[in-house]
């Protein structure tokens, strides 16, 4: 029978943002500027600037380890200092910061042609958050951090920066860092029991 478990990203989540840049290329890689852990989800348009979140989900705090995953739902929350000029999309990634997740993380992704797991637009995240439904990459993430008893590093990253496309405006929005949650169904491991 299938079971449900809800967790919280560790209090060690955290976003980073790129300081002011003249470039695009700038801001996407944080070349020159100094960057910040503030969790601005941002593509920000003369001057440019780039913001990424990266959560952390101790998965097997709820969930059993070789449990069999049937499916995740990355639950955004409520967010703040909205502005949507360039009709902005999150995407949900996958990444590789450590944790704590520190400034030195911000390229702990896959900068160029990075799988999208699920998405919506800003417009709607604003609206009081967003319930994001994961396909099967993603799933795989969350099964594999199950199967060996590690984090399911999941993150958020904006279209133009997936993309590597110049934005045309300014589109952000702060979250905290702790509000992020997974809701995961997955079938217990079976236990046999022998008899004599």
């Amino acid at each position: 029978m299938a079971v449900q478990a809800t967790l919280t990203a560790k209090n060690t989540s955290n976003g980073i943002r790129s300081g002011i840049e003249g470039t695009w290329v700038d801001a996407r890689t944080a070349a020159i500027a100094a960057k910040s852990l503030t969790t601005f989800v941002t593509q920000a348009a003369v001057p440019f600037q780039c913001g990424r979140y990266f959560g952390l989900f101790d998965v097997t705090s709820e969930v059993p380890r070789h449990s069999k995953v049937i499916s995740v739902t990355f639950v955004h929350p409520a967010i703040g200092n909205f502005s949507n000029d360039d009709s902005a999309v999150a995407h949900v990634i996958e990444h590789t910061a450590g944790d704590p997740v520190a400034t030195g993380d911000f390229l702990d992704i896959t900068l160029n042609g990075d799988t999208s797991f699920g998405s919506e637009t800003f417009a709607n995240i604003n609206s009081g958050g967003a319930n994001i439904t994961l396909n099967a990459s993603g799933i795989l993430v969350v099964q594999t951090a199950v199967k060996n008893g590690t984090l399911a590093k999941l993150g958020l990253r904006s279209n133009r920066d997936i993309d590597n496309n110049i934005p045309s405006g300014n589109s952000q929005y702060t979250m905290s860092v702790t509000t992020a949650q997974l809701i995961i169904t997955y079938n217990p491991p079976q236990v046999l029991i022998f008899t004599e």
